[in-house]
């Protein structure tokens, strides 16, 4: 492509006749693009395809089921059931932690916008763990912990679901994330409440409020005759 931009001659076809204006814009609309990573020799960019993701030991076991459902992706209202991931094990807080073979997922298409991606593919992650039978709970805290949830963990099953994404991984993170908040705080001893009297000062300041009502409720009575 010339620097400078000459008035085509007569005869002459294969030069440009395009204004020099319009194509500095083109050109650096090309710089741009390859700058930019994309394939292209126009000044219309074109995306390149995108990469496979890596294969983790997490999505080889998921693997298997999502190609059974057509090409990775689950049918609206199947869904994967009682997968069991090798995540690592989740702590709960300096109590205990719970080694991943515990913990049960199951992913299905979550609901509300997002169009195909939140009709087929399944986001909404359901994290569920047997509290009661789970050899990883010492047994003074297990008693505690069911006790303390009572409903929300019928069966000695606590079960977290979690769609506030259109993440599985994100899901995922946050269903660990909030089994183990509620199991810290589940766990918490609480604390044993000292009975005390209350002090000079305290009877003075609730003698000055009785009195400071007591005036007010006076004057909002009907007005004394002489």
């Amino acid at each position: 492509m010339p620097t400078t931009w000459e008035p085509p001659r007569s005869g002459d076809r294969d030069r440009p006749r395009h204004p020099p204006a319009k194509r500095r814009r083109a050109a650096r609309a090309d710089q741009r693009s390859q700058a930019r990573g994309y394939r292209c020799t126009t000044s219309r960019p074109l995306p390149v395809a995108r990469r496979p993701l890596p294969v983790t030991r997490s999505t080889a076991l998921l693997r298997p089921k999502a190609e059974a459902d057509g090409g990775g992706r689950s049918a609206p209202g199947r869904g994967h059931t009682g997968l069991v991931t090798t995540d690592p094990a989740l702590p709960i807080g300096r109590l205990f932690a719970i080694p991943a073979a515990e913990l049960v997922w199951r992913f299905d298409p979550s609901g509300g916008p997002g169009g195909q991606h939140a009709n087929k593919a399944s986001t909404r992650a359901e994290l569920s763990w047997d509290l009661a039978a789970s050899p990883s709970v010492p047994d003074e805290l297990r008693g505690r912990i069911i006790e303390r949830l009572g409903g929300r963990a019928p069966g000695g099953i606590l079960t977290v679901s979690v769609d506030e994404t259109r993440s599985q991984w994100r899901n995922r993170a946050i269903a660990r994330r909030r089994l183990a908040e509620i199991l810290v705080d589940a766990a918490r001893r609480p604390k044993r409440r000292i009975g005390t009297r209350p002090s000079r000062a305290a009877k003075r300041r609730r003698l000055e409020r009785k009195r400071k009502r007591g005036e007010i409720k006076r004057l909002r009575g009907p007005l004394e005759e002489e």
